[in-house]
């Protein structure tokens, strides 16, 4: 799915931050996860790869 949010979506809670932009390199959630953008990414499509 070309248009799953793989860099917005938080790896802990599930939750999707639209407001993410692209020089934003650490992911923030309100849940308290903070981690690295492209990490956060990677998770992602890994649990969504194993998913399908």
């Amino acid at each position: 799915d070309r248009f799953y949010p793989s860099s917005k979506l938080c790896t802990s809670c599930g939750s999707i931050k639209k407001d993410l932009k692209l020089s934003d390199r650490i992911y923030k959630c309100s849940c308290g996860l903070n981690i690295n953008r492209d990490y956060n990414a990677s998770i992602n499509l890994s649990r969504y790869k194993l998913a399908i």
